[in-house]
Order: structure tokens, then C-alpha cells, then sequence
């Protein structure tokens, strides 16, 4: 499977996340090995990858993921010395409005009230740790079950971190968006498992820093669904105990 990302998106770090992938692989977390990899001379990356004949996830079934949640915990300690560091991103995306997407979110009233909601939840002082393997973006529609293993595809942009912020990208969009929403006790597994590794402080910054994003990105595609976005943000952040603000 060929795979390219526009210069704007592009890796500039392939080889090390190459060698971080085999490293995991050896480890038995599973993803498509890389064939071939490289840079264009206008600034497009392109992978060449093996292609997964497997089924796509089942959307919340408790029996995947678990195996999710197994593999998950295979990422323990697996990130190196990778120089692209999600912990780090995470808090910049809090802080200095990494990428811009704050500064959408402050355009308008309900997105605002939802920012400063985030922010007053989180201390500018607490860092992630950042010595797990991150895929980045472990949503279902990046999971293939083949032989009953998972598969994790789309993993150009994986990093080091903590393993805790995969855990939380696989359940709070869907909450947030309400597509079938996974069961309370698959939401309580993957939170417990998560604060296990990151404490409760730690699983908030997960989620907070990728509801910023994920705002600012409905913004862009899905602009009639915000404000019902928004709303759910807040459900999900009265799950978590998270203060509103008077």
C-alpha cells in the first residue's frame, strides 16, 4: 500500500519511526512493515507499506477491544530516544496553542467556554511521561483484526509518550460524537487503565488536549455538529469530575 502526506503533514522524522515500528513488531505489537519509505523533491513524504488482509475492528465490541487494550499495554517503555514526543505535543497544544487550534476554538462563545473549561482542568506544571510507544490517532478506524491479533495501520506519525493518550483517543471521540457509544464498562476499563498509568491529572490531559483538536477539526468538517460536539464535551468532562466554571 502506498501511502503520501503533502509537505505541510509531512514526517521528518521517517527513518527513526521506521526503526521504532520494527522495534515494536519484535515486541508483538503488530503493524504493516515498511517496504520502502522516503522524501520527494518537493517535500511530500511517501511510504510503501505491506498491505493487512484483516477486518476492520468491531465498532465498541468489548471482545476487540480488549485486544486492543492488551496490545496497548505491550507499548510499555517501547518509545527510545524517538525525537517526535506526543507527551510534549500534548502540552504544547494546552499551552502555546501548538498547531492554532485554541485559537479557533476562542472565535466563537460555546467553543471558548469549553477551552477555558479545559484549560482551568489542567496545570501548566504537570508534564506526561514519554517513555511508552503513541500511535497518535488509535481510533477503530485504525484497527484490523487479523487472526485474532490486532493490527495497527496508519502509524506514519507514531512517536514516544505515554501509552495512556492511545488509550484515551480510542474512547472519548466516539462519546463525543456519539456514534454508538461504547458500553460503560469497556469506558471504565480503558479509564481505569489509563489513570493506572497516568493518574487521574494525567488522563485529563489526554483527553483535554485531544478535545481541542478534535473541536477545532469539527470546525473545518463538521460545523453544524459543534455545539452538540461541544455539549458532550462537557458530559464527558462531568464524567471525569472536571469543575465548570461559573
Amino acid at each position: 500500500m502506498l501511502k503520501w502526506h503533502p509537505p505541510a503533514h509531512a514526517n521528518r522524522h521517517l527513518a527513526a519511526t521506521s526503526d521504532l515500528l520494527e522495534r515494536a513488531r519484535r515486541a508483538g505489537w503488530n503493524s504493516p512493515r515498511w517496504l520502502a519509505f522516503g522524501t520527494l523533491s518537493d517535500g511530500r513524504e511517501y511510504v510503501l507499506e505491506e498491505l493487512i488482509d484483516g477486518a476492520r475492528a468491531a465498532r465498541f465490541d468489548a471482545d476487540d477491544l480488549q485486544l486492543v487494550l492488551s496490545a496497548n499495554r505491550l507499548q510499555s517503555g517501547l518509545g527510545g530516544d524517538m525525537p517526535r514526543d506526543w507527551s510534549d505535543y500534548l502540552w504544547r497544544v494546552l499551552w502555546v496553542d501548538e498547531g492554532g487550534s485554541g485559537g479557533r476554538l476562542r472565535a466563537q462563545q460555546d467553543t471558548r467556554s469549553l477551552l477555558e473549561r479545559i484549560l482551568a482542568a489542567n496545570d501548566r506544571d504537570a508534564r506526561l511521561p514519554s517513555a511508552d510507544l503513541v500511535h497518535g490517532d488509535v481510533g477503530l478506524d485504525n484497527v484490523l483484526i487479523r487472526e485474532g491479533r490486532p493490527w495497527f495501520i496508519d502509524a506514519e506519525h507514531a512517536g514516544r509518550g505515554t501509552r495512556a493518550y492511545d488509550l484515551a483517543t480510542m474512547i472519548y471521540p466516539a462519546m463525543v460524537r456519539g456514534e454508538r457509544e461504547p458500553s460503560t464498562d469497556v469506558v471504565r476499563t480503558y479509564e481505569h487503565e489509563a489513570m493506572d498509568v497516568v493518574g487521574r491529572s494525567g488522563l485529563v490531559q489526554c483527553v483535554t488536549a485531544s478535545m481541542i483538536e478534535f473541536v477545532a477539526f469539527g470546525l473545518d468538517h463538521w460545523p453544524l455538529d459543534v455545539p452538540r460536539c461541544v455539549a458532550r464535551c462537557h458530559d464527558y468532562l462531568d464524567r471525569l469530575a472536571v469543575a465548570r466554571l461559573t
